[in-house]
């Protein structure tokens, strides 16, 4: 009895779901569409009864994606937007921020260079905000160098607010290795 009760259970979140997302209007199968899910609302291109191609999601966060999609996955070219301003510019693959993208964050900090799965990877320059400087880094301002996980390791260098190098050489675990600054 106890067995037959979860399975109806089952069966009746199962068909609310299917209350909650429904296409309103278009081919939300092969074709142009809008499709109303429980947390947002998607427009634009499906193959398959899957989000492919050029579309627009905008979650009930405020949050907001306009770019491509493959088999469901936000994968390719798109930009995303938070609630609180930031703003990404970029690629994407299997629903994370990776590849080369811009990441400008509303407190005036931007980041340019290579991601993987939403983390700072490979080579990319973070530029502050105002009254801010980069983590590890006391008055620098730029950081150009390589990353690995969202922190600074391997050849780098850090300038100030007017352009001039502090700090030229390696990182590990987000901090210069050697004695910092080294450069007047």
């Amino acid at each position: 009895m106890r067995k037959i009760f979860s399975i109806v259970v089952l069966l009746m979140s199962l068909s609310t779901t299917k209350l909650n997302a429904q296409c309103t209007s278009g081919d939300c199968q092969n074709g142009y569409g809008i499709y109303l899910y429980e947390g947002g609302r998607y427009e634009g291109y499906f193959a398959g009864g899957l989000k492919n191609g050029q579309g627009t999601f905008s979650w009930t966060s405020g949050d907001k994606y306009v770019g491509e999609w493959v088999n469901g996955w936000r994968t390719g070219y798109g930009v995303y937007y938070w609630p609180n301003g930031d703003e990404y510019d970029g690629y994407f693959k299997e629903n994370k921020i990776t590849g080369y993208g811009t990441k400008y964050f509303a407190n005036g900090t931007k980041y340019e260079g290579n991601w993987l799965e939403g983390n700072y990877n490979g080579y990319g320059t973070l530029s502050t905000g105002t009254d801010r400087w980069v983590n590890n880094c006391k008055d620098c301002k730029v950081y150009r160098g390589n990353w690995v996980a969202g922190m600074k390791s391997g050849f780098g260098k850090c300038y100030d607010k007017n352009g001039y190098l502090l700090y030229e050489g390696d990182f590990w675990n987000d901090k210069p290795t050697g004695s910092y600054p080294n450069r007047f």
